[in-house]
């Protein structure tokens, strides 16, 4: 769901990470859609206060007919924003800018 780590916000363009998952993630960046995806969800997590994970895990709740995601964490920091998740809804408005229809 996080696409390989690529939503979790750490790859950005021109950003050297190092993970097992670089190579794959590069691909994506080098597609403008993904990089403006990218750019929305930060806009969202910047007005909700919250990581980009929180956000993306929020987003897929609310994608009929997931009832809930599943995620897991590999080291204790990235417990945070599955906590985050928990509790952020999306409005409709926000949930249509993510997809890249408005706003």
């Amino acid at each position: 769901m996080l696409e390989n780590g690529f939503l979790t916000g750490k790859y950005r363009p021109g950003a050297t990470v190092a993970s097992k998952r670089a190579e794959s993630v590069e691909q994506l960046l080098a597609d403008p859609a993904n990089v403006s995806l990218l750019a929305r969800l930060d806009a969202v997590a910047i007005e909700h206060r919250v990581s980009v994970p929180a956000v993306v895990l929020a987003w897929t709740r609310a994608q009929g007919p997931v009832a809930a995601p599943i995620a897991s964490a590999r080291i204790p920091s990235q417990l945070d924003a599955l906590f985050e998740s928990a509790d952020l809804g999306l409005t409709p408005e926000e949930l249509a800018f993510i997809a890249g229809e408005s706003r």
